[in-house]
């Protein structure tokens, strides 16, 4: 039987056995990677299915506390009401189960201490400082003196006399505190406190006990009390105080700092001692649980801490205040710590236990790819089984977990991924439909939209190409699908008009590109979900038309031309045989239409953009050839007339004009984009025929019949000038390309050929342009 069949099996079993919970399922994927661990595997291997069985029990402790919730039985302060001499112990249990907070942090910190650990206890050896001991007798049956040595046996000689025990004892003791600690890291107090005893150091497990609170269950009511006979340290805060000072000082061993560190809260003294990334969580988590257990019971007050452990507790050191801030501060490590943390089954973890398993979920999803390329295929098919049955335990609670949903687009995504890994497997055709029938129905449709619309906007075009044409292999409508994701990102942008910009538009750095937002970048993007596919290319031109309104309503022309820019070129000449919905009333051509005119907004603004440049390389004539001057003349010509027949073009035709049948907030859409760019391409227009009397006097003359054009009937431009001074005038602002703003270029124009008339001796006419 294969993995994948064991992990189905057990699936199974439980689904199949309604008297078994489903909370039983991480804890029977532990097992089986334990059973798997007990197996003839290499060190990769044995180091993944290591860190699987961890991830599995983190989530068996965490979600059945969270199912399960708090416990609703008398508060800690409710207690003391009741008996002012119930001890700390007994206390602090209804203080974990009645906070989050805390009952996550005891699970972790559980869950740390059950991680299987490699231990090399020290072997147990009777009699306290033996050599130590025998050298100080034979020096005084000698008469002779020891030097380097200490005087006394009491344990705090070393420190004291600032001397040395015997090499043996010495060697003997380090090993000794190691051991200790790793019993303490380990959460088996009990272990350490016999190897004290064992090694003839009872003093040290008294020592080591008196960071347990204090407890004596005949002073607690029957219902509460805990039983397991008095315990603990009645001057508890004194304690820590001083095994915190101790922790500190450099003369004491490493280990034996970081032993007291540990038990005391301290954090500093610890972390050096810490060689991995459960080792660096451990310390942390069980710094900031005392610190939180402290301050819960100082909160709570009672005879014990009130009357008895009177001692005022020291500001304690800075540690993290929450989970979030360990894992940046782990993050922040670097070395073989820092990277550990990057391994996927350690991101699950921290994932899971800052309840992110929605934004684990769609990460790994819209990196699939990317992962199946950078691991093996056994190495990536192990980590996919293992995502596919969180996604299938996540989904099986849900409704018990109200606190974090579980992701519907990646969630498929992820079973999709696995059932083409069990394909390409050769599992049988059984085991593939079951995890198949999983998907549910309509799969691919919301799901896989919401999917490709979670993925980043930096994803390379050819990633979201081959995600979007997975819907193809998978049986389902591409169309809908690509539809449904531009949706999701339009649905909120087309929501209303923009408000008028009271500012003309830059038009002419349209095609600098560079500075858009985040936000304008997703709109742009979200279009290429339309253009994969020739089929969609009929949406596409659609979508595109509607941003493009948004975009241009906005005043935001280098959004349009980059939307523009990046359509294909073929967009209007293929259309899919797919029918306009009846009440959609949206045909077909007056979209070609609505698009043609956006190209020739940009051609026209093209042109000016050149010609712009163009005059910025006039050159001085005092310091030209006439045939060169000639030749850049000529070209300014050449231009200025292009400008004016593609504007011409614009103004005399019905560009942006509607049906009467057409949608109405359509319409006003396009009404908007006249009324912005129509006047601002109106003074252009002027402006380029005023600057080209420089060559030739006859363009003052062009560019005051440009005014009978904006005052005919037949074109109503003037109508967009009255448009534009309303709006602004209902905003309250002056604002810009107003009517009042253009007849005071046609006073100067009129006003400049006056006076060249005059400087000419030509006869005036003040009314000839009347």
């Amino acid at each position: 039987m294969t993995v994948y069949q064991d992990f189905a099996r057990i699936l199974s079993e439980i689904s199949n056995n309604q008297s078994n919970s489903v909370l039983e399922l991480p804890d029977l994927f532990a097992q089986l990677c334990e059973k798997i661990l007990k197996t003839n595997i290499d060190q990769s291997e044995r180091e993944a299915w290591s860190l699987e069985r961890n991830t599995w029990n983190l989530i068996h402790a965490l979600y059945d506390d969270r199912l399960n919730g708090l416990d609703d039985g008398l508060s800690a302060k409710e207690i003391l009401a009741a008996n002012k001499y119930t001890p700390p112990l007994t206390l602090t249990q209804p203080l974990i189960s009645q906070s989050k907070e805390l009952m996550e942090l005891n699970a972790i910190r559980q869950w740390l201490h059950n991680i299987p650990t490699p231990l090399y206890p020290v072997e147990i050896r009777k009699g306290y400082q033996t050599y130590t001991k025998n050298k100080l007798k034979l020096a005084v049956r000698q008469g002779n003196t020891t030097t380097g040595l200490v005087t006394s046996l009491d344990p705090d000689a070393p420190v004291r006399q600032h001397k040395q025990l015997d090499v043996e004892d010495s060697q003997y003791d380090k090993p000794l505190t190691r051991t200790l600690f790793e019993y303490v890291r380990l959460g088996r107090m009990d272990l350490a406190l016999d190897a004290c005893r064992s090694s003839d150091q009872p003093w040290r497990a008294a020592s080591l006990r008196g960071g347990q609170l204090w407890d004596d269950p005949s002073l607690a009511s029957e219902e509460i009390a805990l039983n397991n006979g008095i315990s603990g340290n009645k001057q508890r805060k004194l304690w820590k105080q001083i095994a915190s000072q101790l922790s500190e000082n450099p003369d004491f061993d490493p280990y034996e700092r970081a032993l007291y560190g540990c038990l005391s809260g301290s954090l500093s003294s610890v972390l050096p001692v810490c060689n991995s990334w459960e080792d660096h969580l451990w310390a942390r988590v069980n710094a900031l649980m005392e610190r939180k257990i402290d301050d819960s019971l100082k909160k709570t007050g009672g005879y014990w801490y009130d009357n008895v452990d009177t001692v005022k507790a020291q500001e304690g050191e800075q540690v993290a205040e929450d989970l979030e801030g360990i894992f940046e501060e782990i993050l922040k490590l670097g070395g073989d710590v820092g990277n550990s943390a990057h391994n996927p089954f350690r991101i699950t973890q921290t994932n899971v236990m800052l309840e992110r398993t929605s934004h684990l979920l769609t990460n790994f999803a819209s990196q699939i790819q990317q992962t199946a390329s950078m691991l093996s295929p056994d190495a990536f098919a192990h980590l996919l089984r293992f995502f596919a049955h969180l996604v299938l335990f996540l989904r099986a609670i849900d409704g018990e977990n109200p606190s974090e949903d579980v992701p519907n687009g990646p969630a498929e995504v992820i079973l999709e991924a696995y059932v083409r890994t069990l394909e390409q497997r050769n599992e049988s055709k059984e085991l593939v439909g079951m995890y198949a029938g999983c998907l549910g129905e309509g799969a691919g449709g919301e799901s896989f939209a919401h999917y490709l619309y979670s993925l980043d906007i930096a994803t390379p075009i050819d990633v979201r190409k081959a995600a979007l044409l997975q819907t193809l292999e998978h049986g389902l409508d591409l169309e809908r699908v690509a539809c449904r994701t531009v949706e999701l990102t339009l649905i909120d942008t087309f929501a209303r008009l923009p408000e008028i910009p009271i500012d003309a538009p830059d038009i002419t750095a349209f095609a600098n590109t560079s500075g858009l937002s985040y936000k304008d970048l997703s709109l742009v993007r979200s279009i290429e979900w339309l253009i994969f596919a020739k089929e969609t290319y009929r949406y596409a031109l659609i979508q595109s038309n509607g941003l493009m309104r948004y975009f241009l309503t906005s005043g935001n022309v280098s959004a349009a031309f980059k939307l523009l820019e990046s359509l294909p070129a073929d967009l209007m000449a293929y259309q899919p045989n797919s029918k306009t919905e009846e009440d959609d009333m949206i045909s077909i051509d007056d979209q070609i239409v609505e698009y043609s005119g956006y190209q020739q907004l940009f051609e026209l603004l093209d042109s000016h953009t050149k010609l712009v440049e163009l005059w910025t390389l006039q050159p001085d004539t005092n310091k030209v050839a006439k045939l060169d001057y000639k030749a850049w003349s000529d070209q300014v010509e050449a231009l200025t007339h292009i400008v004016k027949e593609k504007t011409m073009d614009i103004f005399t035709t019905e560009w942006m004009r509607l049906g009467a049948d057409a949608h109405e907030k359509r319409v006003a859409e396009l009404e908007r984009i006249r009324e912005i760019y129509i006047p601002e391409l109106v003074h252009r227009l002027h402006s380029s025929l005023y600057s080209a009397k420089s060559i030739h006097i006859r363009y003052i003359d062009e560019a005051l019949n440009l005014a009978n054009t904006v005052a005919d009937e037949r074109y109503c431009i003037y109508l967009e000038f009255v448009r534009r001074s309303t709006s602004l005038s209902k905003k309250g602002v002056a604002g810009s390309n107003t009517l009042a703003s253009y007849l005071s270029l046609v006073k100067s124009a009129a006003l400049s050929k006056l006076h060249y008339e005059e400087l000419a001796g030509i006869p005036t006419d003040v009314f000839k342009h009347v």
